[in-house]
């Protein structure tokens, strides 16, 4: 807002002046005061221009909500203007903002509300037609890029293909190699669905080429990440298959990807370089050590909190928790998972979104750790409080909407483990019986006979073996169906000694032989040698019952 008018002059110095004088002096002094608080054209053109050109600075770096605001607001002032190249060029980058953060993040942000993929193709259209009205090649050029982008977005990579060979060629004739580059790398992805691998790593490395020729490094990162996303995606139904097997792609892929950082750090583009690093943290864990991984998101960690990304800190915390779960360090896994912890909101919301899911993860992450480290009291509590949110999220799911996997069945199956550790066998029944009929009602044929082997186990512990037996039985039953030798050997050894418990000494004999026997397939030397104690003890008890009077 403009400053107020200066204030009117005294009623008591007007009267020391006579009329014709008063009357000019009013006039001539609201006229300064407009002319001091009200910008003039020039004022205002300068003020677009500089809104237009941080705009293109933010968007260099993938800042790309403050490159949206400044354009929307310099187009505002354009359109007063009637300043229809300014217009054009701010058209064109909101829509750019908008699908480069598209690109970086599929499922846009709250702050594009009222602006999609439609209205980005319309301002496109809008900025094409006014660049050709001026004659202005370079903006058409840019104009007929973003309609590329647009309806290649819309799955339309024909189309697109077309206005990028328009704006190629125009771009070609007028010399403007940066623009020039951009297009043969969206040229390189429109292409992709067309599954001729070669075509698409030329476009890709003419951009390549192009950014180094120029010496543009934000160009030489975005050619070089796209490399990564093609190399990456090796299983691709490509008509002229790769030459490379699928690890020299995976590791080609990784190259580019870790090039691509390098640049896309030093230029201080964080959203990209946060986007790469948890790409190469997630889908390359086969390629480089577990504690490298840990490298890539400590990296991210320290950019989150730098930028004071709740989110990603908290997305943070938990994957490198996850990562020292998979290594076994249990503790150090616990530390991690706790501090994600503080980011999440302990107030369950009753809606069906995603509101809770990262609350209800975390508990039975955590209460995995404690499972593991054997401090079962601390599991049972957090697998509890999981298990709580999963029960609330069916209550408040109305609609049966399945979009979020609150699951009951494995928390409940957890939960009967760390019961039984306690000792606490008939705690453990009860959780196993109803993890096992959500399991049986999902067909889940391995997590059934699990269940049942984990009950007979129960049972038997409780010295309930005619049950224990019946779920033995069961268990077996589905590890034959499966074809699960070692999982039945130990069962059919399970079973033996439950009969051997009730003095059915020939059917222990008949299950330790059975089992014997999948030992031996099994080259379980060991486990042989245990069997045949076995054998010999119930044929002794066996002998020794017959001749009872």
């Amino acid at each position: 807002m403009y400053k107020n008018l200066t204030s009117p002059i005294s009623f008591s110095l007007l009267m020391f002046v006579s009329l014709p004088i008063v009357s000019t002096l009013i006039f001539e002094s609201k006229s300064a005061a407009w002319a001091q608080s009200t910008p003039t054209i020039q004022d205002q053109k300068s003020q677009a221009d500089n809104l237009l050109k941080r705009a293109k600075q933010n968007l260099g770096v993938s800042q790309n909500l403050e490159a949206f605001k400044d354009y929307q607001k310099a187009l505002n002032i354009y359109q007063q203007l009637g300043d229809l190249q300014g217009k054009a060029e701010s058209l064109n980058g909101m829509s750019t903002a908008y699908y480069n953060q598209d690109a970086l993040e599929r499922g846009l942000p709250v702050y594009f509300e009222d602006f999609g993929f439609t209205e980005g193709e319309n301002y496109f259209n809008q900025a094409l037609a006014i660049a050709k009205k001026i004659g202005n090649q370079k903006l058409e050029a840019e104009s007929l890029t973003g309609l590329g982008r647009a309806v290649d977005r819309l799955s339309d990579s024909a189309k697109a293909i077309k206005y990028y060979d328009q704006a190629l060629a125009i771009s070609k004739k007028i010399g403007d190699r940066q623009s020039e580059g951009r297009i043969l790398n969206y040229l390189g992805v429109a292409h992709r669905s067309r599954a001729y691998f070669q075509k698409v790593l030329d476009y890709h490395q003419q951009a390549l080429a192009v950014s180094k020729n120029i010496g543009d490094r934000q160009l030489e990162a975005s050619a070089l990440k796209e490399l990564c996303d093609l190399y990456h995606n090796y299983d691709s139904n490509y008509i002229d298959k790769p030459s490379l097997s699928k690890m020299e792609m995976q590791q080609q892929s990784l190259t580019y990807c870790q090039k691509s950082l390098d640049i896309f750090s030093q230029i201080k583009d964080i959203p990209t370089s946060i986007q790469i690093l948890r790409f190469i943290s997630s889908s390359y864990k086969d390629l480089i050590s577990k504690e490298q991984v840990i490298k890539y998101y400590q990296k991210t960690l320290l950019i989150a909190q730098q930028t004071n990304n709740r989110y990603l800190q908290k997305h943070t915390f938990e994957s490198i928790g996850d990562i020292y779960d998979e290594l076994g360090q249990y503790q150090k896994a616990l530390d991690f998972y706790q501090q994600a912890l503080k980011f999440e909101s302990p107030v369950l919301q009753p809606a069906i979104g995603n509101q809770n899911y990262g609350l209800y993860s975390l508990y039975k992450s955590i209460g995995r750790c404690y499972s593991n480290l054997k401090q079962y009291a601390l599991s049972i509590d957090y697998y509890t409080r999981s298990l709580d949110i999963a029960k609330f999220y069916d209550k408040n799911n109305k609609d049966n909407v399945k979009s979020v996997a609150f699951t009951k069945n494995y928390l409940l199956y957890s939960l009967g483990e760390a019961y039984y550790a306690q000792g606490k066998y008939q705690q453990a029944i009860d959780n196993y019986q109803e993890s096992l009929s959500i399991y049986k009602s999902e067909r889940d044929l391995e997590m059934q006979g699990t269940i049942l082997w984990a009950l007979g186990s129960s049972y038997g512990a409780l010295a309930n073996y005619q049950q224990a037996i019946a779920s033995f039985q069961e268990s077996i039953s589905i590890f034959k169906k499966l074809n699960l030798p070692s999982d039945l050997a130990i069962l059919l050894s399970n079973l033996g000694n439950s009969y051997f418990a009730i003095e059915q000494y020939q059917k222990a004999i008949d299950a330790f032989r059975e089992s014997l026997l999948l030992k031996k397939q099994l080259g379980d030397r060991k486990g042989e040698l245990e069997l045949l104690t076995n054998i010999d003890d119930a044929i002794k008890a066996l002998e020794k019952q017959k001749t009872k009077p």
